[in-house]
């Protein structure tokens, strides 16, 4: 069986950790629950961060997540607003975590009435934020069936780590088949109560258990113990699989001022696409709408304000 390097990930629930216990148990890196939704803050992420950081004699890389709320009333932005406030506490209780620090995570894990039309853009305008604020790609937490039934398991987000929730006694390891991701990079596959599949863990007792997927020094370098490496070339922008902007009238999206200035490009507007500060505003209406409709019927696509792949690849083409 492959032995696995593992950590765990926390939030106040888990009381008064003695993080010196944990890392001595053979624990690698430990996850530190910082915001959930709007205006809130783990009463005890920053405790535990600078008790992860003062453990000696061991490897033991702090981390920090955001559990995403795309139930709250804000649709699609609330996205980018729930971001301001994660990369606000993170800043405050962190300072710079592009060295010695596990990438920021995401958890996306509650069921909502939103569709992935809504769900889709709402990520990205939180990745969005995020990377450009902490200088740090994302992880993305998940099971399958959220995928499957809030992401449309959508393949958009398959350049960023997935960390992966499916509890399993008995497996070493996981069946990938019904995700768009080739692979996970960590799994939680032991949690409380039923899904308990590890022994508990010296210093919290009960808590999640995750694997990695590689060694120390592949960990090493997942979170930057040498500092960040070179910047990536900027991919912007990254194609949505499918969005239908008429399902996005009245929420900001980053889709959105996407497709308007890919539209612009071909000459189209700039009324309705752009607000006074001159560039593309991100709000679906009428004119995006319409603007978009005539770009499909000029270029033999479907007369509808779907924007999926061939729309989009047609749409970044020079004509």
């Amino acid at each position: 069986m492959t032995e696995y390097i593992q950590g765990i990930d926390i939030s106040s629930h888990q009381g008064d950790v003695n993080h010196q216990e944990v890392a001595d148990s053979g624990m690698k890196f430990c996850i530190v629950k910082a915001t959930e939704g709007r205006d809130w803050e783990d009463p005890l992420f920053e405790e535990n961060i600078q008790k992860i950081r003062a453990v000696e004699g061991q490897t033991y890389y702090p981390g920090a997540y955001h559990f995403a709320r795309p139930d709250s009333v804000g649709g699609a932005a609330d996205g980018r607003a729930e971001a301001e406030d994660f990369c606000d506490v993170i800043e405050r209780a962190c300072g710079d975590i592009t060295q010695n620090f596990m990438p920021p995570a995401l958890d996306f894990e509650v069921y909502s009435e939103s569709d992935f039309n809504e769900n889709i853009p709402w990520i990205e305008n939180w990745i969005e934020v995020v990377e450009f604020r902490l200088k740090r790609k994302p992880m993305i937490y998940t099971g399958k069936n959220v995928w499957k039934y809030e992401l449309g398991n959508t393949n958009a987000f398959v350049g960023y780590s997935l960390w992966l929730v499916y509890y399993t006694a008995g497996s070493a390891d996981v069946p990938m088949e019904s995700l768009p991701w080739d692979e996970w990079t960590l799994w939680q596959y032991s949690g409380g109560g039923t899904y308990q599949h590890h022994p508990d863990v010296p210093g919290v007792g009960v808590v999640d258990v995750n694997r990695f997927a590689g060694d120390l020094e592949a960990l090493g370098r997942f979170a930057q113990a040498s500092g960040p490496p070179p910047p990536e070339p900027h991919l912007w922008p990254r194609p949505p699989l499918q969005v239908d902007l008429n399902k996005l009238r009245g929420n900001y999206s980053i889709y959105t001022a996407r497709v308007q200035g890919l539209l612009l490009a071909h000459r189209f507007g700039p009324d309705g696409l752009v607000g006074r500060d001159g560039f593309p505003d991100g709000l679906s209406g009428p004119k995006t709408e319409s603007y978009l409709r005539e770009f499909k019927v000029s270029c033999r696509l479907p007369d509808n304000t779907v924007v999926d792949w061939e729309t989009w690849w047609t749409l970044t083409l020079k004509r």
